[in-house]
């Protein structure tokens, strides 16, 4: 130890070892040529409580946008007490007995009452708990920026699953129908798109991104050509299965797009608008129908 980092106050010798907070009492210290490996498996060591419960509430957060604990990078005594400890621990003690399957993890969660919530709001629960600390309601939030991308590609009927293989980079390569897990990041110059999505910052450890809604998110929408290649690509898709059927290929757009049945007002709106003009602007129409379903808030934003 250098006292107040004095090189010249040398105070007593530490050991390589793990965190004594989350350690035994007689922990042995990391073996010379091994540290690093000593270091990783008592961070993943079945004794170490914080590391099963860290990443059950991360998965957590991916789900509903915030976590049983909602400072992700601090559990300490400055951080937020975890607002259900109980369910923590079972999660993080059925995550060890799954043998560390976040597939599991993932199915666990999914098929609980709390995700089926809706985001309907509720006066009476809103004023006992504003924060919504209950989980009485899902927690409207946007999908990062990737999934947004890889959501637009496979509504479209254009995504390549095809694993492995090299980077791409989106700003040279737009035409590149991969999924964004593939995307180089450039880690000197941030992409326009990436900093208009609050992508995490790639120079550092992100444990939750920043959520902000800004004019440029909603121009991408309207304006990208991204957008309006998927858009084009969507509507000769549905219209390719649904054949000379408007109202069929209404429904098997909300489908793709939203996951659900048209309204009545929604599918006569649409009806009365592509049901004009030649088969030139009929085909159009169909294309500003796809773009404006994927534009929606209700595509971008998980409730």
């Amino acid at each position: 130890m250098l006292k107040r980092g004095n090189p010249l106050a040398r105070g007593e010798a530490v050991k390589p070892q793990f965190l004594s907070a989350l350690s035994r009492a007689n922990s042995e210290p990391f073996p010379d040529g091994a540290r690093r490996l000593g270091l990783a498996r008592a961070v993943t060591s079945t004794d170490n409580p914080l590391t099963r419960r860290v990443l059950v509430n991360w998965v957590w957060q991916h789900h509903f946008g915030q976590g049983l604990v909602r400072t992700p990078d601090d559990w300490g005594t400055r951080g937020n007490r975890p607002t259900h400890p109980e369910l923590l621990d079972h999660l993080a003690s059925v995550f060890a007995a799954d043998g560390g399957s976040i597939k599991q993890l993932h199915r666990r969660i999914m098929l609980s009452a709390v995700y089926a919530e809706g985001a309907m709001e509720n006066e009476k629960a809103r004023n006992a708990d504003p924060d919504n600390q209950l989980w009485w309601r899902m927690p409207t939030h946007r999908l990062e920026m990737e999934a947004m991308l890889d959501s637009m590609l496979w509504a479209s009927g254009e995504i390549d699953l095809t694993m492995g293989g090299r980077a791409f980079d989106r700003e040279s390569q737009p035409g590149v129908l991969r999924r964004s897990v593939y995307a180089f990041v450039n880690r000197d110059i941030v992409s326009n798109l990436s900093s208009t999505f609050d992508a995490a910052n790639p120079s550092s450890c992100t444990a939750r991104r920043p959520d902000t809604t800004v004019p440029q998110q909603a121009l991408f929408a309207l304006n990208s050509e991204f957008v309006q290649d998927r858009a084009r690509a969507l509507a000769a898709l549905t219209g390719k299965s649904a054949g000379t059927d408007d109202s069929l290929r209404v429904r098997e757009l909300y489908h793709r797009v939203f996951s659900r049945e048209p309204r009545p007002a929604e599918l006569t709106r649409i009806l009365r608008f592509v049901q004009t003009g030649d088969k030139t602007a009929q085909d159009m129409a169909w294309q500003q129908v796809a773009h404006s379903l994927l534009a929606a808030n209700e595509f971008s934003f998980v409730d």
